[in-house]
């Protein structure tokens, strides 16, 4: 994330950001994943040096859900802000898959953590209430990404996912400049006129608890 992103954010209205870098198992070690991490943290922290009015930031990644994570006996490293829950992206989009579900079980049971799934309306088959729901009850929560909102094949769905207080998370899914800050500023104008300004203030305080952060 630039520090142009990170400006734009906070234009938006955003006083938290948490970085989430894509991890995947099945491409890069562990190992590897972090010294890269780190290294790209090093240049951002310079790059902040002396600037203020920005967001705070926090630290987290977007492991991608490959078998290859249960090679690891820790994944800490992983989680948002050092909790234990962890973004989570599933590897099928196209269709339900008793694999995958096994795969977050076993997430859940190796390593302890709680899994944040990611963008969830990217994938038809969470779409489905039905489905979404064994997820959840399983103890899994839930993302999205902001500017969906403002796209008409997932509005509807994705106002109800609010409404019923299925989703803990939004996610701007930047991943360079310009950020789009209209079509931001446009979701959050939608939630706040079809569901009120306490479907936000929901969300936020989702969000912070997750984070383990008060505002």
């Amino acid at each position: 994330m630039s520090l142009d992103m990170l400006c734009q954010l906070k234009t938006a209205g955003f006083d938290s950001v948490v970085l989430t870098s894509h991890f995947y198992p099945h491409k890069i070690s562990l190992s590897n994943y972090y010294i890269e991490r780190e290294k790209a943290i090093k240049k951002f922290v310079i790059a902040l040096e002396g600037k203020s009015e920005l967001p705070h930031i926090y630290l987290g990644c977007e492991l991608y859900l490959t078998p290859q994570i249960f090679n690891y006996s820790d994944i800490n490293g992983l989680c948002l802000n050092k909790t234990n829950y962890i973004l989570t992206e599933l590897p099928d989009s196209k269709g339900y898959s008793e694999q995958t579900y096994q795969y977050v079980c076993r997430l859940m049971n190796d390593f302890s953590v709680i899994p944040v799934l990611a963008h969830i309306e990217r994938y038809d088959f969470l779409l489905d209430e039905k489905i979404l729901n064994k997820f959840i009850d399983l103890g899994c929560l839930t993302q999205i990404n902001l500017t969906s909102l403002t796209q008409h094949e997932y509005k509807k769905k994705l106002l109800h996912f609010i409404e019923k207080g299925y989703i803990s998370s939004i996610g701007t899914d930047s991943h360079s400049a310009p950020i789009k800050c209209m079509e931001i500023e446009e979701a959050l104008s939608f939630i706040n006129k079809r569901l009120g300004s306490d479907a936000i203030n929901d969300i936020t305080y989702r969000s912070e608890r997750i984070l383990q952060i008060t505002s």
